[in-house]
């Protein structure tokens, strides 16, 4: 489930708003290794952002910014 989420939003990354030296967020992500948990792979999204655009979320990228991505874990792993 979760590199079906990461790959969503990797599917929609304005790639003309980011550099192509960056690496992908999905090779960012998954660089140790193929098991990474959800928690894993909101930390990894802040830390590339912080890393790679200043701390600013690429264009496309801003409904998660918005929503924040706290609110977004919780709405995906809190049960109804």
């Amino acid at each position: 489930m979760v590199r079906s989420l990461l790959q969503v939003i990797e599917d929609v990354t304005d790639l003309s708003t980011t550099p192509r030296d960056n690496p992908s967020i999905m090779n960012y992500i998954y660089r140790n290794g193929n098991d990474v948990t959800f928690d894993q792979a909101l930390s990894a999204i802040k830390e590339f952002t912080n890393i790679y655009n200043d701390g600013v979320i690429p264009k496309n990228l801003e409904c998660l910014q918005r929503v924040g991505i706290e609110n977004i874990s919780r709405s995906i792993t809190t049960p109804k």
